[in-house]
């Protein structure tokens, strides 16, 4: 579902984005992780999300490093490579289903991930979302995810090395601060947040971890991937919601439905193939209600949903 405003000035959404679908689960990952300096025979509790820092200050191995002269104790942290690990179990019924996904919706940075001691992705960029099929690999029962974050230092310094050449940075890159060898700044090599080396307003901590959720996705037949809504106005407001299905069956049974706080606004029949397939649903509001500003009305939001299921298999 999505709540949207409808206003002469500006457009916004209501994360976070909910559907209605046949036979989807969704399971957050967010429990029973743990760490450990790669090559320690140690582990110690971690929380996903979250990042190598937190983690270490909340086992007691780091001290506060917002606190007074801290930050120049813990510069070793990102000269470290670091071990993620879950262990999570899935039902008879789970690992039925026809498809299964994980979703890790940002890795910070360098990331070799593992399930089942199979490799399944390797990341380079925190900012983006990778979606991953896991089918062969998932298994009943206990499942092992393994996630090798590399020191994002010694990759800048492997990068940083392999050109005969200087690439001019910032000095927002404390390389000097931060110990790196011959105070070459590396930030630059890296599809990370560029504050983590350092600024003026804030300390040092080249950190890395699992910062954003990781999803396990499982579902038969078909999906909604993804949906976004788009509108113009004058005295009405007219409605298009672009929708991508992912399918894993070709059907003529499958019927789309959005919902516009709770009433049906749009309903249609559609014939679907193995693969993606994008539908756009065009719909109008008479007499909208308006978002305005602060003091001057009523910021009214609008809920949609998108529910998408298989006539075949209803009542």
């Amino acid at each position: 579902m999505q709540k949207f405003l409808l206003t002469y000035f500006i457009f916004l959404f209501s994360p976070p984005i909910l559907f209605s679908q046949s036979s989807v689960l969704e399971r957050k990952l967010h429990t029973n992780w743990t760490f450990q300096e790669k090559n320690s025979n140690k582990w110690f509790p971690a929380t996903v999300p979250g990042c190598v820092h937190t983690d270490l200050m909340t086992n007691g191995i780091i001290e506060d490093p917002f606190y007074r002269l801290n930050e120049s104790k813990v510069q070793w942290v990102d000269k470290k490579d670091w071990i993620y690990q879950n262990i999570f179990e899935t039902s008879e019924d789970e690992i039925e289903l026809q498809n299964h996904e994980l979703r890790f919706e940002g890795l910070d940075t360098y990331a070799r991930v593992y399930l089942n001691d199979s490799i399944i992705l390797e990341s380079n960029n925190m900012h983006r979302t990778y979606n991953v099929d896991v089918k062969p690999f998932l298994k009943k029962g206990k499942n092992t995810l393994r996630i090798v974050l590399e020191s994002p230092i010694k990759k800048g310094l492997e990068l940083y090395n392999s050109l005969d050449y200087t690439i001019p940075v910032s000095a927002n890159d404390q390389a000097e601060r931060g110990e790196v060898e011959g105070g070459k700044r590396v930030n630059v090599f890296t599809r990370k947040a560029a504050y983590h080396y350092g600024w003026d307003w804030g300390p040092r901590l080249v950190t890395s971890g699992i910062w954003r959720p990781v999803t396990l996705i499982s579902w038969n037949d078909f999906r909604i991937k993804d949906f976004n809504i788009k509108y113009t106005f004058d005295s009405l407001a007219y409605i298009s919601v672009n929708t991508t299905i992912e399918s894993s069956i070709k059907t003529p049974n499958a019927n789309i439905i959005i919902k516009l706080n709770d009433s049906i606004a749009y309903s249609s029949d559609l014939k679907l193939v193995v693969g993606e397939k994008k539908h756009v649903s065009h719909f109008k509001i008479d007499n909208p209600k308006l978002w305005w500003p602060n003091g001057m009305g009523e910021q009214y939001l609008y809920d949609v949903k998108v529910e998408l299921v298989n006539k075949k298999n209803k009542g």
